[in-house]
């Protein structure tokens, strides 16, 4: 029957990176404006309390060295063995007394999670979402389930430098400054754990007319004022593993630093993360390469100016900013003495690249199939 959905669809996330998590958060956000019912799932409040904390630890070691986050982005995350006594089989219980059969999965992670689940639903229809143009290793034990996915929805395609989906984020009226209205402003961060030593590769631009809107991670990180600095942050206290499983965890609450030893005043957003209200004010992004970060400039229409990758599925969103120019490597645009020009030549590719591309929750919703009753 067309135009009739599932009544209740189980968004599946995770916390090992903000590229996966929150295009589920937005996406989820949409469903329920649309009159369906969600739940967002972390894979990581399966994993035992010892395991969370080796998580946790294992990011601020990444965030520390970089060289050992991009050696680590190369094998398997290997959750299976780490999750909590029980922990799974109360998420069946939950599942099947709630009669979901409908998800809609950001992540790989859980695809071994739910073979398993399907062995007592072998009715439910999983639809898979990758962001980043490259497969991670994440991804890549979808080909240990070839009849699992039902349909899956690849935001791009390096191989023929496509586009095909775009991530519809409802902004409020007056939030996207039009390009050439933007202060000369450009958004440095490095990605959601802050990796890649990416404020000090921009200390050129202290000599150039553009000021850097710069992403921390702590208050202690603030050194003072800086002119043509400003710092923002999204709150370190905020953790989402701390909230009950499928409860609504939301964006991290977002600030700008402005006093050394004082927390900021932090804001909530709710249809998308704080940081695109920065984003949608600057002239680029300055970040690693994360399918996230492609996806916040296609938003946004905002050049993504890219440093080194991390991961093959890094490599592919490079693929997709050279094939359609809505892109370009810090290095080329530091030898072009930092232009404004360049810049707005990427915006218009930008412009141009989007047109006719359809957004992904009209065509995940045309998709899906009318469940079963």
């Amino acid at each position: 029957m067309p135009g009739t959905h599932p009544s209740r669809i189980a968004v599946l996330t995770s916390v090992i990176g903000y590229g996966v998590y929150f295009p589920a958060l937005i996406t989820s956000g949409q469903l329920r404006e649309r009159g369906i019912p969600t739940r967002v799932f972390i894979l990581e409040h399966l994993l035992s309390e010892a395991k969370r904390e080796v998580f946790k630890k294992s990011r601020d070691s990444f965030r520390k060295n970089y060289n050992l986050a991009k050696l680590a982005a190369k094998f398997p995350v290997q959750y299976s063995d780490n999750l909590a006594d029980g922990a799974v089989e109360a998420l069946f219980a939950g599942w099947l007394a709630e009669g979901t059969t409908h998800f809609l999965c950001f992540s790989g992670l859980w695809l071994d999670i739910l073979a398993r689940y399907r062995r007592l639903q072998p009715g439910l229809v999983v639809s898979c979402c990758r962001i980043d143009a490259g497969i991670s290793p994440a991804w890549a034990v979808q080909e240990a389930h070839p009849d699992l996915v039902t349909h899956a929805f690849c935001f791009f395609s390096p191989a023929e430098g496509r586009i095909n989906y775009l991530l519809n984020v409802p902004f409020a009226p007056g939030t996207l400054v039009p390009f050439d209205e933007r202060p000369a402003a450009v958004l440095v961060h490095g990605g959601g754990w802050g990796l890649g030593g990416y404020a000090q590769r921009t200390r050129e631009l202290a000599g150039t007319p553009f000021e850097r809107n710069l992403m921390i991670h702590a208050a202690a990180d603030y050194d003072g004022p800086q002119e043509g600095v400003r710092c923002f942050l999204n709150d370190p206290g905020w953790d989402p593993l701390e909230e009950a499983p499928g409860s609504d965890h939301g964006f991290p609450p977002f600030g700008e630093v402005t006093s050394a030893g004082e927390a900021p005043r932090y804001r909530r957003f709710h249809a998308h993360p704080g940081i695109l209200s920065v984003i949608t004010r600057s002239r680029a992004i300055l970040s690693k390469p994360g399918g996230m970060s492609l996806v916040d400039a296609l938003v946004t229409e905002t050049p993504l100016v890219y440093f080194e990758p991390m991961g093959a599925n890094e490599e592919g969103n490079i693929r997709i900013c050279e094939a359609l120019g809505v892109g370009l490597a810090y290095e080329t645009w530091q030898e072009s003495n930092f232009s404004p020009d360049l810049l707005r030549e990427v915006h218009h590719n930008i412009k141009a690249a989007k047109r006719h591309i359809p957004e992904f929750i009209q065509s995940y919703l045309k998709h899906i199939p009318v469940p079963t009753l």
